[in-house]
């Protein structure tokens, strides 16, 4: 029926599709016949919504549809208020590029191939269907050839653009150009499914507050609650198609860090998201976000495989019914190649790239390139990996919120169909083909589109939907010029990481000192090892950075400089061994470790590096064993520690020490040394009694007046009166 400009009134047609198709046509009063006038179109023509429609049709089957009329409009009074009013339904050639889809969509459908006009007035061979005030339903028998009047004619096996107008007083007054795809006639050849994966996430940033924790609220909760949204949408489409949530496939990207947060504050949404994340395929991702790049330029690639493991833990404990995989990697709008050698390492099997990067690299081939297949992305070490291409205008279709969500639903599954037909043209294997759909950044699609989409995709012949990660397992590479193609991506020089990791190396080390100070219950150590293990994180900028390892220390200072020690003093010891006493204070309201050392060239202290015990805001006495090496005075050194390190908690209090007693060996010898001389001293003295003795009795001595006498001991002679004297002492 091509060229035909209206639907030909029946003379006696039964309402049923079966009955129109086997009556011949002839034409009726009213009717638009064959080379008759088509309805005026007026310029503030008003939209028609698509309701309710199937996008697949039989070759010799029944097109229905829906359609929501503008506000203005009555459905229950058109065609009854005295001006004539109709629905024209017109079906165009089949569209064979992805263009002519778009120019359909903009008012320029290709060539009208059939149109049908169908009366609302009230004695309507063929009604058209009123469910409510603001709508209209038709349907309507399809045909391949010009048999029956009131038939959609579909004369090839593809997709046509078809446009229902509202036509009242002869001037179309709404409309809206939809899409249908023809199945094959019993001649047709029979086309494989196109692979179709859905990829949406939770794309708000990840905010690390000053405490290392990550925010709950704000741009992070609003992401989710998108997310959320888009998957409720997904789960209205599994019941609207009759399936079950777990059954249909979808990649989702999640965050563990934004996730962990929202289930300590809100722990029912958490487990919301759990039920709507039911069989989803969820892509792996660090517990905090680190790019692989940066990550592997600071010679941390071991601390990304950690992190990235602790994240697929976290989501895999969240979210028990779902299948966390490290297939897809995410590249973004920037990507570098070492980060990506390094993904490639773990585990990934499939880049996912936006166009727009893909059209930065020096090989592109621009519209050339099959969106159906995977191109190849150069890694530094000389080999490949696959990467799909988010295409840009099914990326603008799924970022879009559309007034007709169904319309849009259904000129996104006409594009996917069209390349399928393109793909059968070429003479290649429609099963080894397959693409992705996505926002640009992987973001949650509008929930009404959402909805309609997967409902489309779920229904609709020749479209099979499937995991994302599933793709990496059955698409080809694009093949060009003989050899499969690959583009090198541009250089992107990676966050520098490498200043940060010497701090927090260095910060870390203050933290062990200090944490060693505390009870193992303080919840200091838990507070400061989270800021401590967000530091690395390339979601924070190194201005937050410098500014949390400040807050660290100042923290850290509270309790390294919390403990008093005493004024310099000095002591004396006489014996073995004696305690020194002195007082510690703990000026902080938390009980305090700190070890005590001293030492001393001369003084030996067996207790030193011993740990004490500080309660809060008290003093505490101390007494530290010394035992003497050598005697005098000298200088003795007390230090105050932190227990795990040499940190100093106390500058070094220099005590004089005066040592006058010895033990061991030293007194052994010295006692021996005395003896010596009480022994000399005794002999002299015992001399020294003699001699006076003897010189008290020489003088009368009776030898003293005969001769001179001799000393005994001297010899030397004595005076005669002496010797006279005699020899006893004076009675």
């Amino acid at each position: 029926m091509t060229g035909r400009t209206g639907a030909r009134r029946l003379a006696a047609v039964a309402v049923a599709a079966a009955a129109v198709l086997a009556v011949a046509p002839a034409p009726g009063p009213g009717a638009l016949a064959d080379g008759g006038r088509a309805p005026r179109q007026r310029p503030d023509v008003a939209p028609l919504r698509v309701l309710d429609q199937d996008v697949t049709v039989a070759a010799e089957g029944v097109f229905a549809i829906t359609v929501g009329l503008p506000a203005d409009l009555d459905a229950t009074t058109l065609g009854t208020d005295g001006r004539p009013a109709a629905v024209v339904v017109t079906s165009h050639r089949r569209a064979t590029t992805r263009d002519e889809v778009a120019d359909a969509l903009a008012g320029d459908a290709t060539e009208v191939e059939d149109r049908v006009e169908l009366s609302l007035a009230p004695d309507a061979v063929v009604p058209v269907g009123r469910p409510g005030p603001d709508r209209l339903s038709v349907s309507l028998a399809t045909e391949i050839v010009d048999r029956v009047a009131v038939a959609l004619q579909l004369a090839d096996q593809g997709v046509h653009p078809v446009t229902v107008e509202l036509v009242v007083d002869d001037e179309t007054v709404a409309s809206v150009t939809t899409f249908v795809s023809r199945g094959p006639a019993a001649s047709d050849p029979v086309a494989g499914d196109l692979s179709v994966g859905l990829l949406l996430g939770e794309v708000g940033p990840v905010e690390i507050g000053p405490d290392g924790g990550v925010a709950a609220g704000g741009r992070a909760r609003a992401a989710l609650d998108e997310l959320a949204a888009a998957l409720e949408a997904i789960e209205a489409a599994a019941a609207d198609t009759g399936r079950d949530l777990a059954d249909v496939p979808r990649g989702v990207a999640l965050r563990p860090p934004t996730l962990a947060a929202i289930a300590a504050s809100d722990p029912a949404f958490a487990q919301r998201m759990a039920e709507l994340l039911d069989g989803a395929e969820v892509l792996s991702s660090p517990r905090l976000p680190l790019d692989a790049g940066a990550a592997v330029a600071a010679g941390q690639a071991e601390l990304y495989t950690r992190w990235l493991r602790e994240g697929e833990d976290e989501l895999a404990a969240a979210l028990p019914t779902s299948r966390v995989d490290r297939a897809l990697h995410v590249a973004g709008d920037a990507a570098d190649a070492a980060g990506l050698a390094l993904a490639r390492d773990l585990g990934t099997r499939l880049l996912v790239v936006p166009e727009a990067l893909y059209l930065q690299t020096p090989e592109n081939i621009g519209g050339y390139t099959v969106p159906t297949q995977f191109v190849g992305v150069n890694l530094p070490d000389g080999t490949s990996m696959p990467a799909t291409i988010i295409d840009r205008r099914f990326a603008e279709h799924l970022a879009s919120t559309p007034d007709d969500p169904l319309r849009e639903a259904v000129a996104i599954a006409a594009e996917l169909l069209v390349l399928r037909d393109q793909v059968r043209a070429m003479g290649l294997s429609v099963n080894r083909h397959g693409l992705l759909l996505a926002r640009d950044d992987a973001g949650a699609p509008d929930p009404q589109l959402l909805q309609q989409l997967v409902g489309v995709l779920l229904s609709t012949e020749g479209l099979r939907v499937v995991e994302p990660s599933d793709l990496a397992a059955t698409v080809q590479t694009f093949v060009f010029d003989g050899r499969e193609f690959d583009v090198t991506l541009p250089e992107v020089a990676p966050v520098d990481l490498s200043g940060r990791f010497e701090t927090v190396a260095t910060v870390g080390g203050e933290y062990l000192a200090t944490v060693s100070m505390l009870p193992p219950d303080a919840p200091e150590r838990s507070a400061w090892g989270r800021v401590l293990d967000a530091l690395p994180s390339t979601a924070l900028t190194d201005g937050q950075v410098e500014q949390m390892v400040a807050e660290l220390r100042a923290s850290f200072a509270v309790y390294l400089r919390g403990v008093l020690g005493p004024e310099p003093f000095s002591f004396t010891l006489t014996g073995d061994s004696r305690p020194i006493s002195f007082e510690l204070t703990n000026t902080t309201d938390t009980p305090l470790r700190v070890r005590v050392r001293m030492t001393s060239v001369k003084l030996d202290f067996p207790d030193s590096d011993r740990i004490i015990e500080l309660p809060p805001g008290a003093r505490t006495a101390v007494q530290m064993r010394a035992e003497l090496v050598t005697n005098g005075t000298s200088s003795v050194f007390l230090d105050v520690l932190t227990p795990a390190t040499d940190t100093v908690v106390v500058p070094r209090v220099t005590l004089t020490g005066s040592a006058y007693a010895l033990t061991g060996l030293g007194q052994l010898l010295t006692g021996a040394g005395l003896l010596v001389v009480c022994t000399w001293w005794l002999r002299n003295w015992r001399r020294a009694r003699r001699r006076r003795q003897a010189d008290a009795v020489v003088p009368r001595h009776p030898a003293r007046s005969a001769s001179p006498a001799v000393d005994a001991e001297t010899g030397a002679g004595v005076e005669a009166g002496a010797a006279r004297t005699g020899t006893l002492p004076p009675s």
